[in-house]
């Protein structure tokens, strides 16, 4: 019959005293109480008051001896957890907290990724404007002029269907990104940018 991490606990704290003889490091060892097993994890916990002490069990050299005597007695191979409190609640507790706190990071990174992503959109934009300016035949002429702004404003248009929020909420980041493709134009074609901004609109709205 499997031992308990209790059982394996008390079995094994004298012989990590043998292996590790630090008093500081007893007084850790006697301040633990073991909570459970769990995904290859023995979990102990130490009482708030006395959590300092965890740096102890912390240490990567002790930590691992604690682990092979742990390990030998479990017959699996375990990985010493360490957490504030002393029982299954607060361990459940603390799997609680990390969860959310994966959800949160994890959110704030598909959320960042997006921005990215968005970003990276409006740059290929910016990128598409530049050279559709450099491919236009006399450029350097009014009707050359006309027909860039012609084709760069649509490509904006349509890029402001698929970058611009479905909600119609845009954000500071949108509208600068915007604005800075708008002078981009209207500096190609010796423009004032709010013209050119005008005839965007005037264009979405036809």
């Amino acid at each position: 019959m499997a031992l308990s991490a209790r059982e394996i606990w008390t079995q094994g704290v004298d012989r990590m005293k043998d292996k590790i003889v630090l008093p500081s490091m007893w007084e850790a060892l006697d301040y633990a109480v073991p909570i459970t097993i769990e995904n290859g994890e023995f979990v102990v916990g130490l009482p708030s008051q006395r959590f300092s002490l965890s740096g102890h069990l912390r240490n990567p050299g002790y930590r691992r001896t604690i682990e092979i005597i742990l390990s030998e007695l479990a017959g699996e191979e375990v990985q010493l957890r360490i957490i504030e409190g002393t029982t299954l609640a607060d361990w459940e507790r603390t799997k609680q907290r990390e969860a959310l706190a994966a959800a949160s990071r994890e959110q704030e990174y598909a959320q960042r990724r997006k921005q990215e992503e968005i970003e990276q959109s409006w740059d290929s934009l910016y990128d598409r404007i530049v050279r559709a300016y450099s491919e236009q035949p006399y450029r350097q002429l009014p009707q050359g002029k006309a027909l860039y702004l012609q084709k760069a404003l649509q490509m904006v248009s349509e890029a402001m269907d698929e970058l611009y929020p479905k909600s119609g909420e845009v954000d500071d980041l949108t509208e600068r990104n915007l604005a800075r493709v708008i002078d981009r134009i209207a500096n190609n074609i010796g423009a004032p940018p709010a013209l050119v901004a005008y005839e965007l609109f005037r264009l979405r709205s036809s």
